[in-house]
């Protein structure tokens, strides 16, 4: 029987509930995947903090094409996520890594188990994502109360249906009162560069303010050291 992995690391937060964030950036020719479930109560920091121990290194490998029950060691025959405990500003948690080709994207076992339909399909020039409406992680999972889902590129975005937009990061956050109609689509361009952002355009301003007002004070002194040369050739000379 396939487990859904959030509602796996949500158990070991049985106390006071968890909060996701899932992290992706597709690039011209892999698709990084990053899985963050934490609490942020560390009032349980000891007790849950040990269970993580126990569970994440022997109990929650997860197969990235499939997984059937609960896995307690692992099988060479497949691949699993990186795995690694978050323990740093107040959350404790758990966070799991892959990369994929892009054809691959499509088996990824965390997004086809929080969609009934999650597809990735890629032409010469466009890499598209779209999925049904509801997100069954949230559903099924009472101590799940929000995931946030980014996805991050630096190819130009020509069609999404994101919540927000912040230099080139697409963000979409999922709730007990939004997930039966929250379906992500984003069809991006990866013939074009996007378009810096008015953000970004100021930050480069700033940095290139930065350069001049250093260039101007290393040619002051490359003057002043100059003419303090000059000036002691010059005494030399007399003498």
């Amino acid at each position: 029987m396939k487990k859904n992995v959030l509602l796996m690391m949500c158990l070991i937060f049985f106390l006071t509930g968890c909060s996701a964030e899932y992290n992706i950036v597709i690039k011209k020719d892999s698709i990084s995947e990053e899985l963050q479930v934490y609490d942020e109560n560390s009032y349980y920091e000891s007790e849950i903090g040990k269970k993580i121990e126990e569970d994440i290194n022997i109990k929650t490998g997860v197969l990235i094409n499939e997984q059937n029950g609960d896995t307690e060691d692992v099988n060479p025959n497949y691949t699993y996520y990186l795995k690694e405990k978050i323990n740093s500003k107040g959350k404790l948690g758990i966070k799991y890594t892959n990369t994929f080709d892009v054809d691959d994207y499509s088996k990824s076992y965390i997004a086809n188990n929080c969609y009934k339909y999650f597809q990735v399909y890629k032409d010469k020039k466009y890499i598209t994502i779209s999925t049904s409406k509801e997100f069954l992680c949230i559903e099924n999972f009472d101590k799940l109360y929000e995931v946030k889902i980014n996805i991050k590129t630096k190819y130009n975005v020509e069609k999404n249906n994101a919540d927000e937009v912040s230099n080139n990061v697409y963000s979409w956050t999922i709730t007990k009162n939004n997930f039966s109609d929250k379906s992500l689509y984003i069809k991006i361009d990866m013939t074009k560069m996007a378009e810096k952002s008015e953000e970004q355009k100021k930050q480069d301003e700033k940095v290139l303010k930065i350069f001049e007002t250093i260039g101007i004070i290393l040619l002051i002194l490359v003057v002043i050291v100059g003419l303090v040369l000059f000036n002691k050739k010059r005494k030399l000379e007399n003498n």
